[in-house]
């Protein structure tokens, strides 16, 4: 079967149409990867897919099937067909590399003209959420959809090793479906089976010392690293916090004293740090930076404290966008962090009060028995496009089904979908009481575009007191905070007295559609799989996990959302879904 090369701006996603919603179950047991070790050594990677989903989407009056399994991603390549595949990661030691080489496939043949498809549709590649997915249209490439081929032609696709604090690992990304076009037939995988091949000298090899393993690391590695149970002897897992960078305006030291105080009693060993004796350039934060970070005790988290102009940033390589998150660059030569990092901005001692009081309060004194039960309840605000795959608010769905009972802790879920809500929706939720909050749209540097909900009605609608969201956006611009008069979005709700939110996440620049949402979807996994119970530890997962799937090149989206994506407020504070219970020992906020 042969198709000519299209280009189509019609997007209709159907409803219960011919043909219609299908799900094939495969293999018994869930989607998964995972490793077995023989008794001579040899290690056998093994993915198994438990279902395929075909979904119909009309493109030039004619049906095409949108291919999606569990726990899968599709494939983003403009023009080309959007095939599902998942990820895993394998943790190396400190030169070494891996390849998988295939030795065993079960898979099931599946005729998708006899469903009334005309074939697999294409992926529209990656664009901004700041452009209408109306108006990006459908492309075919000749290459495929003109000719008779098997796509994607390969087995798996192995990433160079990377450096992430303690760790070193590898991606690869295994593709589990092919179209072969000819026939207008899809394979899918329901079982396939890789050998681990070792390589002495890889790519990115670790030169210098191995930073300790802190628990901002050690539980993602267990979570995250197939391999982790068979190698977890090479590591020591410690309990302990980490060292603390607090880097400070000058003019903001004692405002920010007694969160310093806080977290040395907590357990951090805690540098509090005037800029004036680091310097003043963002290069010279960065060599401090990079100094603790190559001495013994390491660094784990940094916290900077000051505006834009008062504390100096970097920018990033993929885009060129405001970075704090380029200052946890700090090994190897790839772009993941190898530390947590956040930003308390503030342009008067006044503000920094606001937020340090604000976070020691959430921390240090808790809701007991009744007043507590908003820490059980969150809320989701998402609108009506799709710039790939699914809506916007189906995503916040999927979300909240694993975040409600029985799935998770929360008991109570606002559902504010649709471009039907309205700005005093989301303040008579927030204001009500909720601990978690998130956000799939558009959005600009002072608000949302789902709800209209902005800067203006943080300050005048927000009266939620002590009761402190922390906030995840998947929106362009929310965390834009170069920007002044007023300032951004994310910025106004930390700022916000008698109210607002304990941390946000918003980019500094404008946001793709779906790589946001990988890394919102890791940061949820995070913290009900209770990999991360930090925000900053929840927000590096989050950023490991998108540039697993979208890769971690300079100019991958992987590193655009790595670099883009700045958490306000400290990276150190544990996120509360339950109210709190008296310890029988102290607390641990190692992770």
């Amino acid at each position: 079967m042969r198709f000519p090369l299209v280009t189509l701006a019609i997007c209709v996603l159907l409803p219960i149409t011919a043909p219609a919603e299908e799900v094939i179950p495969l293999a018994a047991g869930p989607t998964a990867v995972s490793l077995q070790q023989a008794g001579d050594g040899t290690e056998v990677l093994t993915v198994a897919v438990s279902e395929v989903r075909l979904d119909a989407v009309e493109i030039g009056g004619l049906q095409w099937a949108v291919v999606q399994v569990p726990a899968g991603h599709g494939l983003m390549v403009r023009g080309e067909p959007a095939l599902p595949f998942l990820t895993t990661e394998y943790l190396l030691d400190r030169t070494g590399g891996i390849a998988l080489e295939l030795i065993g496939t079960t898979t099931r043949d599946i005729d998708l003209t006899g469903r009334g498809f005309s074939g697999v549709a294409p992926s529209r590649g990656h664009f901004n959420r700041n452009i209408d997915p109306d108006t990006v249209p459908y492309e075919f490439s000749p290459k495929i959809y003109g000719a008779a081929v098997s796509y994607p032609g390969a087995t798996v696709w192995m990433d160079d090793p990377f450096i992430a604090g303690p760790l070193r690992g590898q991606s690869a990304r295994i593709p589990v479906a092919t179209w072969h076009s000819g026939d207008n037939l899809l394979t899918v995988v329901e079982e396939a089976r890789f050998r681990v091949v070792h390589t002495a000298n890889a790519a990115n090899p670790r030169v210098g010392p191995e930073p300790p393993m802190t628990g901002l690391f050690d539980q993602l590695a267990r979570h995250r690293m197939v391999n982790y149970d068979l190698v977890r002897g090479r590591y020591t897992p410690f309990v302990e916090a980490g060292r603390l960078l607090i880097l400070a305006y000058d003019d903001f030291l004692d405002e920010i004293q007694p969160l310093a105080d806080w977290q040395r009693q907590v357990g951090y060993p805690t540098l509090l740090v005037p800029l004036s004796s680091v310097g003043t350039t963002a290069s010279q934060v960065y060599s401090y930076i990079q100094s603790l970070y190559n001495q013994p005790d390491g660094l784990t988290w940094i916290i900077l404290v000051g505006d834009a102009a008062q504390m100096p940033y970097l920018t990033g390589v993929n885009e060129g966008a405001v970075c704090d998150p380029c200052y946890t660059k700090l090994e190897g030569g790839d772009n993941r962090p190898d530390a947590a990092i956040s930003r308390i901005s503030a342009q008067s001692g006044a503000e920094v009060t606001v937020q340090v009081d604000k976070i020691l309060t959430y921390e240090r004194y808790p809701d007991q028995g009744s007043a507590a039960t908003w820490y059980s309840k969150a809320f989701g605000v998402a609108g009506d496009s799709s710039g790939g795959g699914a809506i916007d608010w189906e995503r916040m769905e999927w979300l909240r089904e694993d975040l409600v009972e029985p799935a998770y802790t929360y008991t109570e879920f606002s559902q504010l979908y649709h471009e039907s809500v309205t700005p005093a929706q989301v303040a008579a939720a927030v204001n009500d009481g909720r601990s978690l909050g998130l956000y799939i749209g558009h959005g600009w540097p002072q608000g949302w575009g789902t709800s209209g909900f902005d800067v203006n009605h943080v300050n005048s609608l927000l009266s939620n007191g002590e009761m402190l969201p922390v906030i995840w956006s998947v929106a362009c611009n929310n965390g834009e905070f170069t920007y002044d008069n007023p300032d951004c979005f994310a910025e106004a709700w930390l700022q916000k007295p008698g109210g607002g939110a304990v941390s946000f996440e918003g980019a500094t620049t404008s946001e793709s559609w779906v790589p946001p949402c990988d890394a919102q979807r890791g940061i949820i996994d995070s913290l009900r799989l209770g990999t991360a119970f930090t925000t900053g530890g929840e927000h590096v997962d989050g950023k490991l996990y998108c540039m697993d799937v979208n890769g971690a090149g300079n100019y991958d989206e992987g590193t655009k959302f790595m670099e883009q994506s700045t958490l306000f407020g400290t990276c150190t504070t544990w996120m509360r879904t339950l109210p709190p219970q008296i310890p029988d020992e102290p607390m641990d906020f190692s992770s």
